[in-house]
């Protein structure tokens, strides 16, 4: 079957790392796919047929530019498989208004992208675009039970469109993998707590949190330091807020890499860490900080947020939600005290049941069949 994925926010987002393994595991089961992209192509798509859309900067402007691009793709493509990237006007529209019949027009709801601006006028329009565009697909893509319940009772969904597609990895990428970050000058003799994001808006309430409870870990310990690898638009407050909060010298920005370039920073790392607030819109998240932390074999420190944090509760180091004492204590625990069992458990339980390429694979036998009854 032939494929066309369109993207609605930067590629090097969490978003974008979900969408472009997707369009990598079809592509390797032999399905024509084209893409299109915010940003340069990401490493592992050289099966996939990749439309850049160039990454301006500028919200506004990127959200027009894309959603024309977009459009003109939709109009030229002849896919069998239309799949738009969550809700947001420059990926739905386009495939919901492409003429056509006999086409699978599909969603990726992915998660809640209100939550990221609660409060604000674009909270209700989120909100309504939502309810409006989510109605109209053949199938919505779900992650998380959390997710699937939203979409049934507050968007209105019909329960027969919903098909559950899992967060996964890449795990094959974390193999391996050299201790490249840490030839970083200063950090050759350092613990290195590792925090990998899109520094947009979605990190703002994560980094603060994390800022404080590392804050805890400086204070008796020199040879720490917290390594944050990632770019975004938002990247020069979080600077201004490490540096306000005393952190200059133990924070270290590394700037933006390429999703293929992070198994050399998990490789350098003693434990990475993450943190989501207690909001509807994260208890419909699934991380894949965790994921790939555990692919790589790299403790990890999470907060317990949503259901989705069960399904690895054996193998991560969970604190409570807003308890900068109980994240202090596990990563500390984690960093001076590692259970070697429980991160070699934890390596092979996703490399079995998460792997991107298990997971899709489920989704290509149902297309096989002509039909999108599930898509694990």
């Amino acid at each position: 079957m032939t494929f066309l994925i369109l993207s609605s926010i930067p590629i090097q987002s969490g978003t974008g790392i979900r969408i472009s393994n997707i369009a990598r595991s079809l592509a390797e089961k032999g399905h024509a796919v084209a893409m299109t992209g915010i940003g340069p192509r990401p490493d592992g798509l050289e099966k996939v047929r990749y439309i850049k859309i160039p990454d301006i900067g500028n919200r506004a402007l990127a959200l027009l530019l894309s959603l024309a691009v977009n459009s003109v793709v939709c109009l030229r493509e002849r896919p069998d498989v239309l799949f738009a990237s969550k809700t947001l006007p420059n990926s739905a529209l386009p495939v919901l208004l492409c003429p056509g019949k006999g086409r699978i027009k599909a969603l990726d709801l992915d998660d809640l992208e209100y939550g990221y601006w609660a409060g604000t006028w674009l909270e209700p329009v989120l909100k309504f675009t939502d309810r409006l565009f989510v109605r109209f697909f053949d199938k919505v893509a779900v992650h998380t039970g959390e997710l699937r319940q939203y979409a049934l009772k507050s968007l209105g969904a019909p329960e027969n469109k919903l098909v559950f597609l899992r967060q996964g990895v890449r795990t094959s990428l974390f193999q391996g993998s050299s201790r490249d970050a840490a030839k970083r000058p200063g950090l050759e003799e350092k613990k290195i707590i590792l925090y990998t994001a899109h520094l947009g808006i979605a990190a703002k309430g994560g980094l603060e949190f994390l800022f404080r409870g590392c804050r805890e870990v400086f204070k008796e310990r020199e040879d720490v330091v917290l390594l944050v690898v990632g770019a975004g638009d938002l990247a020069g407050q979080y600077k201004l807020m490490a540096s306000r909060m005393g952190l200059e010298g133990r924070v270290v920005f590394a700037g933006g890499a390429r999703h293929g370039e992070m198994p050399g920073y998990f490789a350098s790392a003693d434990v990475s860490v993450n943190y989501l607030e207690d909001t509807e819109a994260n208890r419909c998240r699934s991380s894949i900080k965790v994921r790939e932390s555990l692919a790589a074999g790299v403790p990890v420190v999470c907060n317990e947020a949503g259901s989705d944090l069960l399904q690895f509760r054996d193998y991560i180091y969970a604190y409570p939600t807003g308890s900068v004492a109980g994240f202090a204590g596990k990563l500390k625990e984690a960093l001076f005290r590692p259970d070697r069992k429980r991160i070699e458990d934890g390596r092979e339980f996703v490399r079995k049941f998460w792997d991107w390429d298990f997971i899709i694979s489920g989704f290509v036998e149902d297309l096989k069949q002509g039909k999108l009854k599930k898509l694990i």
